[in-house]
């Protein structure tokens, strides 16, 4: 008895061929183009199951990248601030000096004393420095300008509080640090605050910079605000308490100066947490290789299944014009 083999049952045999021998080759094609033994879970769970673990650790690692880049950014600006702060404290007390001089006529004192008052301006211009619309200077505070002077009263503001009215840096408002993670495990306190020797503090309390307070005599503690008090102080032909004050804002420059070095210190931390985070970003990456990506010997070895699956394509292909009829008659013959 002969049997038929009918021209569907033929041609659904033929296009199931074609359709896995295409569907194998974009598989290879696609482990070739993104060198990744795995796409899918199921291929192997375990291999995956710590790929995911890699894939994360990397993902945490790039994000505190981010903060520390940001950070870099922040502390860069911020000495850059200070050191032009530091150079304007010398042209105030060089000013100072030169009122003082017995041979200036009160007018020329004025003119020295509205010099510095610019000079003093511009010092507060600089300490309300931004970056990324974050006050530099003005600890948790981004919303207002961190330093004001009050031209009615004589007097300088650190966000809202008068300079001279508290001693702590820490007790003006915004004076709380903003902490970063730096991939060092942050942890809290029993009252869930975190420590700050597990993370990165990004902010700058302006005060602690510039002083606050008053000293024995009575004089401000804050340099901007001597540099005011000193103006007015020429205005009034004081040059006795000028010169007074001339000492001061220099020993108001040692404090900005000593905030500088801190900053130096914690900008080589970042420096080191950087170089730090590329180790661990190679070590995660090597692994994550090793998990999900091919080696050499793998890629030859998926380029060569490649080429022998695309050549049994190619041969379904052509077996095609025998296998589908091209007229009415090759079906009937």
């Amino acid at each position: 008895m002969n049997v038929r083999v009918t021209q569907n049952a033929t041609t659904r045999r033929y296009i199931s061929s074609m359709n896995k021998n295409l569907g194998q080759m974009n598989d290879y094609h696609s482990k070739i183009t993104a060198q990744r033994k795995l796409f899918r879970a199921s291929q192997d769970s375990i291999s995956a199951a710590r790929a995911y673990v890699v894939r994360r650790s990397l993902a945490n690692v790039s994000d505190n990248q981010s903060s520390l880049k940001t950070a870099a950014n922040i502390f860069s600006n911020a000495e850059s601030a200070l050191l032009t702060v530091s150079s304007e404290i010398t042209t105030v007390t060089t000013k100072i000096n030169e009122g003082v001089n017995g041979d200036k006529s009160q007018t020329e004192r004025n003119i020295i004393a509205s010099e510095i008052e610019n000079v003093a301006k511009d010092m507060i211009t600089q300490m309300n420095s931004q970056y990324a619309d974050r006050r530099i200077f003005g600890g948790t505070n981004n919303s207002t300008a961190a330093f004001e002077y009050d031209a009615a009263s004589g007097k300088v503001t650190y966000n809202g509080v008068q300079v001279n009215s508290e001693s702590n840096p820490k007790n003006f408002p915004g004076g709380k640090s903003i902490l970063i993670d730096i991939g060092l495990g942050i942890e809290y306190d029993i009252d869930g605050n975190p420590k700050e020797s597990t993370a990165f503090d990004i902010s700058f309390n302006g005060v602690e910079y510039t002083g606050c307070g008053v000293d024995s005599d009575g004089d401000s503690l804050n340099v901007i605000q001597l540099a005011f008090d000193a103006a007015k102080a020429l205005r009034e032909g004081n040059t006795n308490k000028a010169t007074e004050l001339m000492d001061k804002v220099n020993d108001a420059k040692t404090t900005l100066l000593v905030g500088v070095t801190k900053l130096g210190v914690k900008e080589k931390a970042i420096e080191y947490n950087q170089s730090r985070l590329e180790t661990d970003e190679l070590s995660l990456k090597s692994s994550q290789t090793e998990l999900e990506g091919m080696t050499t010997e793998d890629l030859a070895e998926a380029i060569t299944y490649y080429k022998l699956v695309e050549s049994a394509y190619n041969a379904t292909l052509q077996m095609g014009s025998s296998v589908i009829p091209t007229s009415l008659f090759n079906f009937i013959n």
